[in-house]
């Protein structure tokens, strides 16, 4: 399956768990009231992520 680049990702939770493996992004924005994220092999130039707890 060909890999695709993404230019933005925004995550926006509640409350929940987030697994981002294989990823090529120019911006990711992960926001989470209260979870769990795993990023692997991650290539990006911005990310910013927010956790409540």
């Amino acid at each position: 399956m060909p890999e695709d680049k993404i230019n933005e990702i925004n995550m926006d939770m509640g409350s929940g768990n987030s697994k981002i493996e294989s990823i090529s992004a120019d911006k990711i924005k992960i926001d989470c009231g209260s979870g769990n994220v795993e990023i692997e092999n991650a290539d990006y130039n911005k990310m910013n992520i927010e956790m409540g707890s």
